[in-house]
């Protein structure tokens, strides 16, 4: 990857995180979890695509709905196991997409709690 490609994507992610942010703010009040966050966490649920970019299922796309978003990632649930490490571009119904690195990933009863971290 270019380092002109590399800015490109760091950029648009920024970008669209911060819309997201904004968007989040005008739904509910920001968690600092005690001071412990380094950035404020917002819920924000919405409905998005996830596609694995790399590794053994790269390609392969799912539904997952967002729990929450802060400037440094999100939290959502879908139906697949992601492994951690994982390049992953997550979509919403506009088009708008972010990149990220899949930082961890629990199965629930039902779904798997992925948590990412965006591109920077």
């Amino acid at each position: 990857m270019t380092a002109a490609l590399k800015k490109a994507i760091i950029d648009t992610t920024r970008q669209v995180a911060n819309n997201w942010i904004n968007d989040a703010k005008n739904w509910s009040r920001g968690d600092s979890f005690s001071g412990l966050r380094q950035t404020p966490r917002y819920q924000w649920h919405t409905p998005v695509i996830l596609e694995v970019l790399e590794g053994r299922d790269a390609g392969q796309s799912c539904y997952a709905n967002t729990h929450d978003i802060s400037l440094g990632g999100m939290g959502l649930t879908c139906r697949h196991p992601l492994q951690q490490g994982t390049l992953v571009c997550v979509t919403d119904d506009k088009g708008d997409a972010v990149f990220g690195r899949v930082c961890h990933c629990a199965q629930s009863i039902t779904t798997f709690k992925v948590g990412i971290e965006f591109t920077a």
